[in-house]
Order: C-alpha cells, then sequence, then structure tokens
C-alpha cells in the first residue's frame, strides 16, 4: 500500500510538457552524435532509401519544384505519386529548412518525442492515473517496434501520430462540432505520411473504440457514425492531392491482389523474442543483428515486465474498463498472429476476405499496431496494479477496527466512526458473522468515493444529501450502501461501484498513527 501511494505521490510532477521534456533527455542520452550532428542514421532502408527521398526533396524545395519526376533512382520513378516520400507533410519543413544530415535525425527523434507525449494524453483519459500514462508513454517510445522505425522516416510519422488520432476521434465522437478539427488534423497528418499498412489498421481500431464509447452512453450510434464518417470525408478531402496520384499510379502498377507472397514473416518461434531479445539472431557483415528468417524489423522486444503488466491488464480489468481492454487484446493478439504469415490462419484468411490486403507486403509489419497496443495494455495493468497497491488491506484487525464496540456496524453517516467510510450496512439488521457479513456486503454493495469529482451522485435522495451522505442500491439482491463523505467534502461528492472492495486513504479508515 505504501509503494502505490508513494507513486501516485509522483503523479504531481507529471504533465505533457515534462514528459516531453523527460524523453527528449533520454533520447539526447541514447542519441547524442546524432542530435550534436556529428553520426546520423544510416542502418539499411535510412540510407538506401529514406534519406536519399529526402535528400531529392530538399533539392526540389529549393529549386522551387513540386517533385513529380524522380530521375536519379531506376532510370526514373514516379515521386509524389509514391505516398510515402512525404512530399506534401507539413512538418518535412523540418529537413526542407535546415541542413541536412543533421535535421533528418531531429526529425526522427522530434517525432518519438511526439508519438510519447500523445501516447501519455491518450492514457490519461483512459486510465485516469497520470504515474500509469506516462510509463505507457515512456514504454511506447522505447519499444522495439518504434525503434526499429527510426530507419523509415514515414513509417515513424504513421506511428508516432496513432496516438493523437485515437484521442482526437474519441472526443469528436463524443462531443462533435468543434472538436472534429483536432480529430480531421491527425487523420491528415498520418494520412500524409503513406503507409496503408498502419493507416488502415489505425482507423480500423478508431472504429471499434467508437463502438466502446456508443456502448458507453458517450454519444448515440447515429450520431457517433456520422460525426466519424465527417472525419474520414474531411480527411480524405485534405489528402487528395496525394491519394489521388498514388491510385492513379495503384492502378498502372504491377501490383494486384496477388503479389504478396508472405515474404519476411515472423517465424514460428519469434514471441519467444519477446521475452528473450536476441533469441536466434545472427550477425550480417556489417556488424548488425537481424533475426532468423525476417530483416524487416529489427526487434519488436517490449520488455519482460511490461508484458507482465499487459497480461495483468488483461486478467484483472476493471469493471470501467473491461470493453476498453478487451478491443485492446484481442487486437493485439491478432496482430502477431497476422505477422506470422502463411504459418498462421489468420494471414490466408484475411487476404480471402479482403483481397486488397494482397496488395502489400511483409506481413510483419501488422507488428506496428502491436507497437501501440502492448504499451496500450502495459498501462491499463499498471493502473489496476496500482489501485490494488493503495487499497486497504483487509486483515482481520482490519476488520475489527470497522465495527462499533457493541459488534455492529453503523447504519448512518451520523452514527458512523471518524476513521470509517464507504461502510457497508444493512437496513436495521445486525450481521450475523463479522468475517462473513464483510465479505458479502464488501462484493455485493462497494463503493468508491471521489470527493474531487465536486458533484453530487444522481443516485442520492434528498435526504442523504442535506445530511452529507448518498447512497446506492439495486433493485433486486442488493443490499443498500451508504457513504458518510460528508466529513471530506461535505454534501458533495461522487460514489459509483468500481472496485469489489471498499477503497480510501488509509488514515481514514483505520487512524492516523502516533509517532
Amino acid at each position: 500500500m505504501k509503494a502505490g501511494n508513494r507513486l501516485r505521490d509522483l503523479t504531481v510532477w507529471t504533465s505533457t510538457p515534462r514528459l516531453a521534456a523527460f524523453l527528449t533527455v533520454l533520447l539526447a542520452v541514447a542519441f547524442p552524435t546524432v542530435l550534436a550532428g556529428r553520426n546520423c542514421f544510416v542502418r539499411f532502408d535510412f540510407g538506401v532509401f529514406g534519406y536519399p527521398l529526402v535528400h531529392y526533396a530538399r533539392e526540389s524545395f529549393w529549386r522551387g519544384e513540386l517533385p513529380l519526376w524522380n530521375p536519379l533512382s531506376e532510370c526514373g520513378v514516379p515521386f509524389l505519386a509514391q505516398w510515402n516520400t512525404m512530399v506534401l507533410y507539413p512538418f518535412s519543413l523540418v529537413y526542407d529548412l535546415l541542413p541536412l544530415p543533421w535535421s533528418l535525425g531531429f526529425f526522427c527523434l522530434a517525432h518519438l518525442v511526439l508519438g510519447g507525449a500523445g501516447m501519455y494524453r491518450l492514457l490519461r483519459v483512459w486510465t485516469g492515473e497520470p504515474f500509469a500514462a506516462a510509463f505507457g508513454g515512456t514504454l511506447f517510445t522505447f519499444s522495439g517496434v518504434m525503434l526499429s522505425s527510426l530507419v523509415w522516416p514515414h513509417v515513424l510519422v504513421a506511428s508516432s501520430w496513432m496516438p493523437w488520432l485515437f484521442l482526437a476521434c474519441g472526443r469528436s465522437v463524443e462531443q462533435g462540432g468543434r472538436a472534429i478539427i483536432p480529430a480531421v488534423l491527425a487523420g491528415t497528418m498520418q494520412m500524409l505520411s503513406g503507409v496503408p499498412e498502419i493507416i488502415l489498421p489505425t482507423w480500423l481500431l478508431a472504429l471499434l473504440l467508437t463502438s466502446d464509447r456508443v456502448a458507453s452512453g458517450a454519444a448515440t450510434a447515429a450520431a457517433a457514425l456520422r460525426r466519424l464518417s465527417l472525419v474520414v470525408l474531411l480527411v480524405a478531402g485534405l489528402s487528395a492531392a496525394q491519394l489521388l496520384p498514388f491510385l492513379d499510379l495503384l492502378s498502372r502498377s504491377q501490383r494486384d491482389p496477388s503479389f504478396a507472397t508472405g515474404r519476411w514473416a515472423m517465424p514460428a518461434w519469434g514471441l519467444a523474442n519477446l521475452v528473450v531479445p536476441l533469441y536466434r539472431y545472427g550477425e550480417t557483415p556489417q556488424g548488425l543483428l537481424v533475426q532468423e528468417g525476417q530483416g524487416y524489423i529489427a526487434s519488436y522486444y517490449f520488455g519482460a515486465g511490461a508484458l507482465a503488466l499487459a497480461l495483468a491488464g488483461i486478467a484483472f480489468r476493471r469493471n470501467g474498463r473491461r470493453r476498453v481492454v478487451l478491443l485492446l487484446a484481442i487486437p493485439a493478439v491478432l496482430c502477431f498472429l497476422f505477422a506470422a504469415g502463411e504459418t498462421a490462419f489468420v494471414y490466408p484468411a484475411a487476404r480471402r476476405l479482403f483481397p486488397p490486403l494482397g496488395l502489400g507486403r511483409y506481413p510483419i509489419k501488422s507488428l506496428f499496431l502491436a507497437g501501440f497496443l502492448v504499451p496500450a495494455l502495459a498501462a491499463l495493468g499498471l493502473e489496476c496494479c496500482l489501485a490494488k497497491a493503495s487499497s486497504p488491506p483487509w486483515s482481520r484487525t482490519s476488520r475489527a477496527r470497522l465495527r462499533d464496540s457493541d459488534g455492529s456496524w453503523p447504519a448512518t453517516a451520523s452514527s458512523s466512526s471518524p476513521s470509517s467510510i464507504c461502510s457497508p450496512t444493512s437496513r436495521g439488521s445486525s450481521p450475523r458473522s463479522p468475517r462473513a457479513t464483510l465479505r458479502q456486503r464488501s462484493a455485493r454493495a462497494s463503493l468508491r468515493c471521489s470527493p474531487s469529482r465536486g458533484r453530487v451522485s444522481p443516485a442520492c435522495t434528498s435526504r442523504q444529501k442535506s445530511s452529507g451522505g448518498c447512497s446506492t442500491a439495486r433493485r433486486t439482491g442488493w443490499k443498500r450502501t451508504i457513504c458518510p463523505s460528508a466529513r471530506l467534502s461535505g454534501p458533495t461528492c461522487t460514489c459509483w461501484r468500481e472496485s469489489p472492495r471498499p477503497a480510501g486513504p488509509r488514515h481514514l479508515w483505520f487512524g492516523r498513527r502516533r509517532k
């Protein structure tokens, strides 16, 4: 319990600017020579694909030309229509205006910070726990998937805007109106990155999360569908200058639904690399380590602790997070099965159900979405662990302290002792056994009180509002539970059913310790 409270005390120091500064310091320690301009990234596609595209786009910018055609690659290829060249991406001005190669390294590292900050903001909404959100944002930034994306600037851009898109879409579905504008901007930024293997799963997951908002009553199904459709149409309209040339090039290219071959899929033993990062890795003549069987993603290692927290978030999901956890856990499992390629059933079945998937290559690319899902589940798991660590221990001595001197439970807020809060009571009947009664009533009618919300629960009756306590009851099979919270915030308190046991500060349950 002390450890949980100590971690919660750190939430005073967690905010979006502070987390961004923290991530910047960590990246400066990890890549000091890149930020100093002495070295630049060069591994694999960064040197043979990413940097040449950026260099040609920068030269075209200073000549005042829109690069439609690149005569310097393979006897001439379309440039703007490739989509992943990021010609129309607004933040490409970073490497257009600043000197290369330093500006490109700064561009990539800045998007890592952008993605971590967006993940923090999103998880603050999902978990309500700043420390867990900061942990998820840091894990998202330094996961093996994100660090492997440094060799593809366009992939890094698409992944960095993913959490911002989920955050903005959730608000636009709930509120509508001006809240649609941030969703359109975030969706357009990701669309201009040019990674359909990330963009399509992102919007599918956004649709699933929208269904969660509808199920929770935050918006009606018609309103949510209308607002999300409006966001998609506006994003497509703003990205039309990039999408239309790409679709024209795709119709004239050699790619068709039978183009994909399942090459570079995750090996059958690839799940072992989630725990052992260098299991069955080989070394190239240049001294680089690559996984046997695929060389597209250098690593998808998250850490054993992060995986344990993700599994804890799935196993011990709280009542208010059940749908969100399932909507994240099921796609995460499907991502790893899809990455296995032909050896698993998901990739062949998906190609049969949706033939345009054959236009893409490399099933391992589905792990880019898993790079978002696993840190999100780990943050939810950490939030559950913090909630359990900060809840009071229900030992035999603790149960005895919750009773009055005559062995009965307090029945009203006025008769409760100062060291009790949210005490379960019955309608005038004394408990048969303290242990059995406590177990039964804490499981049936447990409450969690939040005096900082500043509003009265809709379930409170007028008589109990005046007395400073609120009560909730089910129609059948549930005992009435009275919350004597007048000492905390007067008549303004909020109660809801969320935890299997009552929770609150320790001194309100057992009194302050004497020094």
